[in-house]
């Protein structure tokens, strides 16, 4: 799945609020590239930015507040939620897919090989 826009992103800010929080910064950045912070990996190409979750954690659910700069200055809100401790030993949980795109009314959110637990929206 992609969402793109016909005007590529400047910068992009992420910012996390988690349920009881403030809001933390995770990722304030110019793009095009690949950033990578604490469990987090944000991919920005043109008009495209996906942010990656490798192993879904409690401490990661929240919504997710997306600010992008381009020729015009879109903000948008996906959320996140994580339920229990993950599955069997040894299990790795599915990673967690945030896209977003300029223009856009909404945000697109997917957990690839979704298991029962682990929910987003």
């Amino acid at each position: 799945m992609s969402c793109n826009s016909s005007s590529p992103f400047t910068h992009i800010n992420i910012h996390l609020k988690a349920p009881g929080k403030a809001a933390q910064l995770i990722f304030r950045v110019d793009a095009p590239g690949t950033f990578s912070s604490a469990g987090w990996r944000l991919v920005v190409q043109g008009g495209k930015a996906q942010l990656v979750i490798q192993d879904a954690q409690p401490g990661q659910a929240g919504v997710y507040m997306w600010n992008f700069v381009g020729r015009q200055r879109n903000m948008k809100y996906t959320q996140l939620e994580v339920s229990g401790e993950g599955g069997p030993a040894g299990h790795r949980t599915p990673p967690a897919f945030l896209w977003g795109a300029a223009g856009t009314r909404s945000l697109s959110c997917c957990l690839r090989g979704l298991e029962p637990g682990y929910v987003a929206q």
